[in-house]
């Protein structure tokens, strides 16, 4: 009974500390696994997907520039 104690003693003290996270929507991007709920994970992969498509079209611009200079 005593070791059953210190068991169950040491699996709650050991647990009591972690936090598990179960989402209601995985994340997609990186920057948002810290948010549990589902808006926030919304919000936060909306927010990404946008930082991202303009770097794309940063790098498309660019890409079609150094096309057109480099064939005209």
């Amino acid at each position: 009974m005593k070791h059953l104690f210190l068991i169950l003693l040491i699996f709650f003290i050991g647990c009591s500390s972690e936090e598990i996270y179960v989402y209601e929507k995985i994340p997609e991007a990186r920057e948002c696994y810290s948010f549990k709920k589902y808006i926030d994970i919304e919000k936060c992969n909306r927010k990404q997907h946008i930082i991202l498509s303009k770097k794309l079209s940063k790098v498309i611009e660019k890409d079609n520039y150094r096309k057109i200079r480099k064939f005209d």
